[in-house]
């Protein structure tokens, strides 16, 4: 008997000591969290159902990757469409965009990113999911990755 109790206290340890790792670790990267930057957006995404009129702000998390063995930093853009509200043009349904978008470039002054999003009715008819296409043209500072400029 008194070797489980031993047993089931080491273990107790290990997954207190493992959690007390992570709760450490999980603060560490927000030291590199990024850089957020709101860029205007309006578009028209036609379809065979009805037209949808999007028009809002996108939020831009961008994070710059460093590459020590190549020395080839790539940029990690947090794409968020999910605040843009969408209008039917027809019926003037709510439209909603679900999830951000995760994208990798090479370091560079500028980018044209350029995505697939899907968006569906805000009655939460899932079925009705559609998809529609964003672009933005963005410059970079090269030295921290931060959005400087951008369209959408």
């Amino acid at each position: 008997m008194k070797s489980k109790s031993i047993f089931k206290r080491r273990v107790m340890a290990v997954v207190l000591a493992g959690t007390a790792g992570l709760a450490g670790f999980a603060a560490a990267p927000a030291l590199a969290a990024g850089i957020d930057a709101q860029i205007p957006l309006s578009g028209i995404v036609t379809g065979s159902q009805e037209t949808v009129s999007f028009s809002g702000v996108a939020r831009i998390n961008s994070r710059l990757a460093p590459d020590p063995d190549f020395n080839l930093p790539q940029l990690i853009l947090t794409v968020d469409l999910a605040g843009i509200p969408g209008v039917g043009s027809t019926t003037t349904a709510k439209y909603v965009i679900s999830g951000p978008e995760i994208i990798q470039r090479r370091l560079a002054a500028s980018h044209t990113v350029q995505f697939t999003f899907p968006f569906a009715p805000a009655n939460g008819d899932i079925f009705s999911t559609r998809s529609g296409v964003a672009s933005f043209a963005l410059d970079f500072d090269q030295n921290t990755g931060a959005v400087i400029q951008g369209s959408g």
